[in-house]
């Protein structure tokens, strides 16, 4: 057994005496949706909803990323697609800025670094502005809100975007807030609910269920044409492949 399949062990036995549970579906409740606009999370709202009748609140963060403004016409865009196919489980959007990472330390991370393990605490930043969005509605409205969805995918190889680090992230909420039932966690990896949901598949529920994943951005480049060569574009490209389908960019 590897170092990270120890310490994912020891967070888990933590959480489960603490609470008796990893994770819960959260069916006919309030969550929580952090929304990028990429294939990922657009093609996941419509699966926990159709799956858990969940009441869905997206936030979409501006944080100064080169391909900003194309992300957030296609968030927009699945806003309003979303709002019409279930306009009682899919609630008002939220945008938030937040600079993540901060625009004065950005130049100084290396390639390699954002090659090999991307924005040292990227995810974990925009997962506490969810976490911090959940707890406003919740004291705004008495939402109840203890379920944030990120759509992190098993396609992607960063050690953010696995397991571990969304139990050790839902460690962290518990303790901030002396609060245990809070759980943060991708529908697309969570073990609990079964085996892991690739791009490939997702692609598949989209063809099949009508949502037209040509309006989803993909590219972190600045290009309105997405340039085809960033990590992300080649993942998509791989799973269009794999699904025998041809991509619409």
């Amino acid at each position: 057994m590897d170092n990270c399949s120890i310490i994912t062990q020891a967070v888990e036995r933590i959480l489960i005496k603490k609470r008796n549970y990893l994770f819960r579906i959260p069916r006919k409740k309030n969550v929580v949706f952090l929304v990028s606009g990429g294939l990922d999370s657009a093609v996941s709202i419509d699966k926990v909803i159709r799956e858990w009748a969940v009441n869905v609140y997206p936030v979409f963060v501006k944080r100064g990323a080169r391909a900003e403004k194309f992300e957030e016409r296609a968030f927009d865009y699945f806003a309003g697609f979303y709002a019409k196919r279930y306009p009682k489980n899919f609630r008002q959007p939220c945008k938030v800025k937040a600079r993540i990472p901060p625009l004065e330390l950005k130049p100084h991370f290396s390639a390699k670094m954002l090659r090999t393990v991307g924005y040292p605490m990227r995810d974990a930043s925009l997962q506490n502005v969810g976490i911090q969005y959940a707890v406003s509605l919740n004291e705004r409205y008495n939402l109840n809100i203890r379920t944030v969805f990120t759509a992190m995918s098993p396609d992607e190889t960063f050690p953010h975007c696995s397991i571990l680090a969304l139990r050790v992230q839902t460690l962290l909420v518990c303790i901030d807030t002396e609060d245990w039932n809070w759980q943060l966690t991708s529908p697309l990896i969570e073990p609990v609910l079964g085996s892991p949901l690739y791009k490939r598949d997702l692609i598949l529920w989209a063809m099949k269920s009508g949502i037209p994943i040509r309006k989803t951005r993909t590219c972190v480049s600045g290009k309105k044409i997405p340039d085809g060569t960033c990590p992300e574009c080649l993942w998509r490209a791989k799973a269009f492949k794999s699904a025998g389908l041809k991509d619409f960019l």
